[in-house]
């Protein structure tokens, strides 16, 4: 392989970095259904409903990071007592798919936290190539 088709080769490669969860905002009524929710205040323990999102950008090669998607992180309407980190792994499940749809033929590199760590998330990783 000539030294321009490597280059070429590793221009194909690219790395999207699933940001952790984002909180974006919060309120003290549920204004959806897909609100998570949490308990806060010593002894009054007030619900708060809350949104976050999971957040994947684009590194290019001269380390600008590009927005590409976000996806917020809902909550299991059937099961209220699902963990954070399984909202978090299902909208990742959820992102994987959508970013293989606009990335087709595009290499992608998961820069992610050890929550992603998982056989079930690996699964996934390597069906989307």
């Amino acid at each position: 392989m000539s030294h321009r088709e490597k280059k070429i080769q590793e221009r194909k490669t690219r790395e999207a970095k699933i940001e952790e969860h984002t909180q974006k905002f919060f309120r003290d009524f549920q204004w959806a259904p897909e609100c998570l929710q949490r308990h806060v205040g010593g002894e009054t323990q007030t619900p708060q409903y809350y949104c976050y999102v999971l957040e994947a950008v684009l590194i290019l090669d001269n380390t600008i990071t590009l927005p590409v998607m976000s996806e917020f992180i809902e909550n299991n309407e059937n099961n209220k007592e699902e963990s954070k980190q399984g909202c978090e792994r299902k909208g990742f499940y959820r992102m994987a798919e959508k970013l293989k749809k606009i990335f087709r033929k595009t290499k992608l590199s998961i820069i992610a936290d050890v929550l992603y760590a998982c056989g079930p998330v690996i699964t996934t990783c390597r069906k989307y190539g």
